[in-house]
């Protein structure tokens, strides 16, 4: 119908008259392809009575389970799920017991219901454990067990996430060589740390934390101390280097220099304000 020619009235306005067309399927084509005209009547109760499929008229399936049909597109984009295999919240930390001190990464995991530490881990390290009684088992996401379960733990360790946060853990041993340490839902419901998913970081601490694993005494501040000129005693200045004992005056080192006039001049904006800028970071 969208190929016939219209008729237009003597006014120009569209006649409800259309030159009738018929489109005739081509042999190649399949009966019902798209764009190609469907079944004749005669055609659809010869394939019902002789029970032939609807789409390609071949005896020995239905219409519903022709091979002959194009496979339709999945609609879950399967390289989109490929590309978050890789994204994972981690934290370093640093694992320590009575005779060694190790750096390590520690991802963060809601879904798991224990912690947990890479057995080569503790194999490398010789980190002391225990036998778990009875063993626990492990289940996948479809509630198959996973392997023989979880027989051994570590013993109480200590370990630091960051330079203040500190804590006892006892990790339950498994065999995952991808992780060397799985946070899970037991470490996030104790501490309830505040995150930031978008970024990527661990923005707060909680109540609990502050209480119980960072330290109640004030660490001390190393800094740089200026020593004062009255109790330093005379530096002995070699002879070829007397023209310029001033530079060795520990008095003059503590005061600022005459003004010259090569000096630069600093000319200040009135009332203006300093621009923001970073504050370097220091370790």
């Amino acid at each position: 119908m969208r190929q016939a020619p219209k008729r237009k009235g003597s006014r120009g306005n569209q006649s409800n008259s259309q030159i009738p067309v018929t489109i005739e399927a081509r042999p190649h084509d399949e009966p019902m392809q798209l764009n190609v005209s469907r079944l004749s009547e005669g055609e659809r109760e010869r394939r019902r009575q002789h029970q032939l499929c609807y789409y390609c008229g071949e005896a020995g399936h239905r219409s519903l389970g022709c091979t002959h049909k194009s496979k339709a597109v999945p609609r879950v984009n399967i390289k989109h799920f490929s590309l978050l295999n890789n994204k994972s919240f981690t934290l370093p930390i640093t694992l320590r017991t009575d005779t060694l001190s190790c750096e390590l990464t520690a991802m963060i995991d809601s879904g798991a219901a224990l912690n947990l530490i890479n057995k080569d881990i503790v194999t490398k390290y010789n980190i002391p454990i225990q036998p778990c009684t009875p063993p626990i088992k492990i289940k996948a996401i479809d509630d198959a067990l996973i392997g023989e379960g979880i027989t051994h733990q570590t013993k109480t360790l200590t370990f630091n996430v960051g330079l203040l946060h500190q804590e006892s853990i006892a990790l339950y041993i498994v065999d995952s060589p991808k992780l060397e340490i799985i946070l899970g839902h037991p470490w996030l419901s104790i501490h309830d740390p505040d995150i930031s998913w978008h970024h990527g970081e661990l923005t707060h601490w909680s109540s609990f934390c502050f209480n119980h694993c960072f330290p109640t005494k004030p660490q001390p501040c190393l800094t740089t101390s200026i020593e004062s000129p009255d109790t330093l005693k005379t530096v002995n200045i070699p002879a070829y280097y007397s023209n310029l004992s001033e530079v060795f005056s520990k008095t003059k080192a503590t005061q600022l220099p005459p003004h010259r006039r090569w000096d630069c001049t600093i000319d200040l904006l009135p009332n203006a304000m300093p621009p923001k800028g970073n504050v370097y970071p220091l370790s």
